[in-house]
């Protein structure tokens, strides 16, 4: 090969593997302007308008994203408008026959976005009136949870100019709104007029209340557009009316759960046949909504049949049940899946010394040998002569009289700022299954030094509203419940013994002195029980005292 040749082919060669080398694009910063509008056909805020399509020319390419659920017709359209996008415009087709006379706004939420980056139309309302002149008027508000008092967003609020107020489990409104992300909703261009306003967590898209679970919230009286003050709506969802109970899959070979969809007060269950070996030991949580069966004696049977008993209803069941065989051959590998748990209730291995502390299982216990388990203190084992243990009831098995428990209440002198241990030997518990603790386990814990613990004084001061009956609660900072008191009339309560930490106050007016939050309902035109929440987050410290003044107006 001659050297012009070979000189060829280097060059050739290095100028492909240029080429092939993959080199990044960069384009400086990213793109956040948003696309907006540059031509409208008809023109927006048009009159007379009398088109089936509206034309939208934007400034850059834009494509359309999940464009149903963020469109919005008000007032509503039977039909949804057909889209149609190409490159920097966007066909808007309609298929209804307009109302006369009716200024219409339709608002494109997030549903157009610029083709690159994805950036949400800046102005995306466009408004056209069927008349000879365009609607002005506006009312606005805010939409809250009745319980929580949080904010509601994305939930639709209706206008209705209709005297029967049962216009909303059958007809459309006239006009909707969607609340933003702090709960806040406008309505802009509304006729003159008095309005019934609705908000409505909408579950099936049909814009009626007509499906259980649905929140709702109402306005106690007509509001008046253009001349009303911000409106305040709290979203409840109704106690339903007709009871059931759903059933779940079975956990395994001797537990069952399922729930209602209302808290039950009266309840039995039986299995089918009535001589089938198989007992049902029902229970269930505070709420009384949700159960768990335990069956025992186990057997091998792949289904259960139970009839439940509630209140209003009887219901028949059928559960899958999980194969005991394949369980006893797992506790021959020594690899059983289901397992007796014991652990006694401390928190972060911390006891108050003022409490009960208890001792608890996962399955109900059948035999408990209290000379199976050791307590310490500091390096000294404590003699059984010098604490006790109580079960605690659980269920009793009416059939055999037999009561079942599934915690161990151990009763102790609790010293301020002690070291303890509990020492589990095997077979201390024994369950209905059969099942033992077959390891040695210890569990460490400790109490805390009276100066260790804060105070709070919470002097309530009454405020216009007023109940028969007030529930106050304590709140931890995740919104669980601390303490509970039941107050007959408004007055000082005092927390002492506090673990430190953040708190919540929460007072619910008990109206109907129940002892629990009600909720509202629509026929009977009926709020919520009033909540309100102590406006601070309270931080108690060890070793200090706290006293508010709570103004309830």
């Amino acid at each position: 090969m001659d050297l012009k040749k070979f000189s060829f082919l280097i060059l050739a060669a290095i100028l492909f593997y240029s080429c092939a080398q993959q080199v990044p694009i960069t384009g400086g910063e990213k793109d956040t302007t948003p696309p907006s509008i540059s031509e409208a056909s008809p023109e927006n805020f048009t009159t007379e308008f009398m088109s089936k399509k509206v034309t939208l020319t934007f400034d850059e390419y834009v494509t359309l994203k999940d464009i149903k659920k963020e469109f919005i017709s008000s007032p509503p359209l039977n039909h949804d408008p057909e889209f149609i996008e190409k490159g920097k415009t966007i066909d808007i087709l309609i298929i209804d026959t307009l109302k006369e006379n009716t200024t219409y706004n339709l608002n494109f939420g997030n549903g157009i976005v610029d083709f690159t980056e994805g950036n949400p139309l800046d102005s995306n309302l466009y408004v056209f009136s069927t008349g000879s002149y365009i609607d002005s008027l506006t009312i606005s508000g805010q939409l809250k949870d009745a319980f929580t008092l949080q904010p509601v967003p994305d939930v639709y609020v209706h206008l209705y100019k209709h005297e029967d107020e049962t216009v909303v489990y059958f007809e459309k409104p006239l006009y909707i709104a969607k609340t933003d992300e702090n709960g806040v909703f406008n309505f802009k261009y509304l006729a003159e007029g008095n309005y019934q306003i609705t908000a409505l967590k909408d579950k099936n898209s049909n814009f009626l209340l007509d499906t259980e679970g649905e929140g709702f919230a109402f306005y106690q009286s007509e509001v008046e557009a253009g001349k009303a003050d911000s409106v305040s709506l709290k979203m409840f969802v109704e106690t339903p009316k007709k009871q059931y109970f759903t059933k779940t899959n079975a956990e395994h070979f001797g537990l069952a759960s399922g729930s209602f969809n209302i808290p039950v007060d009266s309840f039995s269950v039986r299995t089918l046949p009535d001589t089938m070996a198989t007992h049902v030991l029902p229970v269930f949580n505070t709420e009384r909504d949700s159960v768990i069966f335990y069956l025992y004696p186990v057997t091998n049977t792949d289904t259960l049949t139970v009839e439940i008993t509630a209140d209003s209803i009887i219901d028949t069941v059928v559960y899958r049940i999980p194969s005991y065989e394949k369980f006893l051959k797992e506790v021959e590998k020594g690899k059983p899946t289901v397992q007796l748990e014991i652990s006694a209730e401390t928190k972060n291995n911390m006891h108050n010394y003022f409490d009960t502390l208890y001792i608890q299982t996962n399955h109900p216990i059948k035999s408990f040998d209290t000379s199976m388990i050791d307590f310490v203190t500091g390096n000294d084992t404590l003699p059984a002569d010098s604490y006790s243990f109580v079960l605690e009831p659980a269920f009793t098995d009416f059939t055999t009289d037999t009561i079942y428990n599934n915690r161990i209440a151990f009763i102790y002198p609790w010293q301020k700022g002690a070291d303890y241990q509990f020492i589990y030997y095997p077979n201390l518990v024994k369950d209905i299954y059969g099942l033992t603790n077959e390891d040695t386990l210890s569990q460490n814990f400790h109490t805390r030094k009276f100066e260790e613990y804060g105070s709070l004084v919470l002097k309530l001061i009454p405020g216009e509203k007023q109940a028969q009956q007030y529930i106050l609660q304590l709140l931890t900072d995740k919104n669980e419940v601390y303490q509970e008191d039941i107050l007959k009339g408004i007055e000082e309560v005092e927390y002492e013994l506090l673990v430190p930490g953040k708190y919540h106050v929460r007072l619910i007016y008990d109206t109907d002195s129940d002892g629990k939050w009600t909720t509202g309902n629509y026929d009977e035109k009926r709020f919520a029980e009033d909540v309100i929440y102590f406006p601070e987050l309270i931080e108690i410290r060890a070793n200090w005292d706290k006293d508010y003044d709570w103004n309830l107006e």
